[in-house]
């Protein structure tokens, strides 16, 4: 919390090692704090470990104090929700910095029932549709807390526009972008909004919000003792596979690193594991 780390940005910064980059991958970038915990692709598998356990704690928190009427869809594809959706322009789907194949590109237009936020509440009753996508930015400077909510806001505009019908009849239809930072800072006048917006009882919103920032530190913890795996630490591992805490969820994928990869990502789950049983 006081934002010095062990990463090698620091530590030859104090004459501890001899290099600032990154020894755990390739990229020969300066291992900073964000790199490590936003970027190398090492503990890509270990950062999908983190957010959806912070999206499954918000989940929790959220189906215990949402009013009736609501329904939350938890990963699922947009396809599966019941709602109705109109193709969007592909144009605009690259515009969102989502990846498009040539086929849709050639037709101009696309079809987003694949889409999947991290969770998607709809109130028939309210005419209300909720889009809430968890983030996790390094927080090291407050201002990504700020870039990631408007990046959430702009990679879902799209799947807004397919929702257009819903927008035609007086519905309301927010992107709900909820940013825990990898410290646990956020900015709560956003958070506070989304929970407005789904008329959570004012007197639970601090609960919910305080149980993902934990989530997030539990994350942070669990981020650390898989970096350390790595450089020859003692850490202890339970054996079984019955332990392990399975990567739920399809929307994102194990990168292909090959080598021992597989082997890391078993190493990342029973890690999970034991530290968030703790």
């Amino acid at each position: 919390m006081t934002g010095t780390y062990p990463v090698a940005a620091y530590l030859k910064r104090i004459g501890k090692v001899p290099t600032n980059e990154c020894q755990f991958c390739s990229s020969q970038q300066k291992e900073t704090f964000t790199h490590f915990m936003s970027i190398c692709p090492r503990f890509h598998d270990a950062r999908v470990a983190a957010h959806n356990q912070i999206r499954e704690c918000l989940s929790e928190a959220l189906r215990k104090v949402l009013p009736k009427g609501w329904v939350l869809h938890e990963e699922t594809p947009m396809s599966r929700t019941g709602l109705r959706l109109n193709p969007v322009p592909t144009v605009l789907v690259q515009n969102s910095g989502r990846p498009v194949q040539e086929s849709d590109i050639a037709a101009g237009s696309m079809h987003l029932g694949r889409w999947q936020p991290d969770l998607l509440l709809v109130s028939y009753t309210r005419r209300k549709i909720a889009i809430l996508d968890v983030s996790r930015p390094s927080d090291i400077w407050r201002e990504r807390l700020r870039t990631a909510h408007q990046d959430k806001l702009h990679t879902y505009e799209p799947l807004c526009q397919a929702l257009s019908n819903y927008a035609d009849s007086n519905w309301e239809i927010r992107i709900l972008p909820w940013v825990v930072g990898t410290r646990g800072l956020v900015q709560q006048c956003a958070l506070a909004s989304a929970l407005e917006f789904l008329e959570v009882p004012r007197g639970n919103w601090q609960r919910v919000i305080e149980s993902t920032v934990q989530a997030a530190v539990t994350a942070l913890v669990f981020m650390h003792r898989a970096r350390f795996s790595h450089t020859g630490s003692n850490l202890t591992l339970k054996p079984t596979l019955e332990e392990v805490l399975p990567l739920r969820g399809t929307k994102r994928k194990a990168l292909n690193q090959g080598g021992n990869f597989a082997a890391d990502m078993v190493c990342f789950k029973r890690m999970a594991a034991n530290t968030w049983r703790r």
